[in-house]
């Protein structure tokens, strides 16, 4: 029962236990909401539900069993020979010859109550001491499981606020830099120009130009990246099963005449088939194995495995393994971040968005992405989906 996080559900179960143990014609339980101003659960047994508003107010609820919310205590009585009423309970309440109830309390907190009526003998003392029992017991259940439930609220809440301020943050990214791209788009064409007509003049001012239009190439590459990466984050998953193989090959046949270098040794292993959207998985294995053709390129017998193993949840984590130049496991966690590389500019080309790309990719696949490395020796990149977040709706 301490597994059942769902309140209504978790009072059926222990309501229904209670009225098999104490065995008697009557039974109700009344619990009320968070607010305290509600029965967020009324069950009965033997009783027409209709008995009790769902509604509470404090100083309106009188008689039983709400005075037994109201007093905090123990009630037990049984009709005497002269038929004396047993408490003052609802008008269409069944008659009974017994009654034994307490609140349903934990730590000074009063959470509603619980009554049996009418059993084949009179309540006894063990009864009472045992009713009193069920009514901790449920106490402390019903407090557990408002608090999950109250945290899981929380939680959708901040969830669904955090996923609106990321789709704001990236509409705000693909506006910036698409705005800056006509701006840029003048300092290049310009610079250019200035830069045909000085070609006999000053050497200085030439060079000057050059950077001009070579930082201005830089920065355009940057912001097509920034743009490709913000579609990546925006676009809506289309999961189908994937052909893992399949999208490896096509990858392969994109990275140009690099990757068909007579010393460039390729070792394409099995790779099972994944759940996920096939053109974004397309963009993990394109950006991996261009990574891994790069840092390998100064090798002079370059290697580049592909394979997938099984983790010990049974599910596979597919790798591209190099043996290119490596880098320091200390500053691992830059690798997947927007801008941030490892090695200067004029020792390998690039921007810094290519690994982020694989990170936003397989972070909405639900799944993970990682890196092992030896300065000199390689570097291997894992990713895995999460077979059962894929195969779930997107929110």
């Amino acid at each position: 029962m301490m597994s059942e996080h769902n309140p209504q559900r978790m009072v059926e179960k222990f309501f229904g236990m209670a009225c098999k143990i104490v065995a008697s014609d009557y039974a109700a339980v009344g619990l009320l909401d968070e607010g305290e101003k509600r029965f967020a659960c009324l069950l009965t047994q033997g009783l027409d539900p209709g008995l009790y508003d769902r509604q509470y107010d404090r100083r309106l609820a009188m008689g039983l069993p709400y005075t037994l919310l109201a007093e905090r205590r123990v009630f037990r009585q049984h009709a005497d020979a002269a038929g004396r009423e047993i408490g003052s309970l609802p008008p269409d309440h069944p008659a009974i010859a017994s009654f034994l109830g307490c609140p349903v309390a934990l730590a000074g907190r009063a959470y509603g109550w619980i009554y049996f009526a009418n059993k084949e003998r009179e309540f006894s003392d063990e009864d009472e001491r045992l009713v009193v029992a069920l009514a901790e017991m449920l106490a402390s259940l019903y407090e557990h499981v408002m608090l999950y439930d109250t945290l899981q609220r929380r939680s959708a809440g901040l969830q669904t606020e955090l996923e609106a301020a990321n789709r704001e943050l990236e509409a705000f990214s693909y506006s910036v830099a698409h705005d800056f791209r006509a701006p840029l788009r003048h300092i290049d064409g310009f610079a250019r120009m200035a830069l045909d007509k000085s070609r006999s003049l000053d050497e200085a001012l030439v060079r000057n130009l050059d950077t001009i239009v070579q930082a201005a190439g830089g920065m355009g590459r940057m912001i097509d990246g920034l743009l490709n990466l913000s579609r990546v984050g925006r676009a809506e998953l289309q999961r189908r099963p994937v052909d893992m193989a399949g999208l490896v090959e096509k990858a392969r046949s994109q990275l140009g005449p690099e990757a068909a270098r007579p010393t460039l040794r390729w070792e394409i292993g099995a790779l099972p088939a994944a759940n996920g959207d096939p053109e974004l998985l397309q963009l993990v294995w394109t950006n991996l194995l261009s990574n891994a053709l790069k840092y390998s390129s100064r090798h002079p017998q370059p290697e580049i495995q592909v394979g997938a193993q099984t983790a010990d949840d049974g599910k596979p984590a597919f790798f591209v393994r190099d043996n290119g130049v490596g880098f320091d496991t200390r500053y691992g966690g830059k690798l997947f971040n927007v801008f941030q590389r490892l090695h200067r500019q004029d020792e390998f080309e690039g921007i810094g968005i290519g690994l982020a790309t694989v990170r936003r990719v397989v972070e909405r696949h639900g799944g993970r992405v990682w890196a092992e490395s030896r300065i000199n020796e390689g570097a291997t990149f894992y990713f895995r989906v999460d077979e059962e977040q894929a195969g779930a709706p997107e929110t």
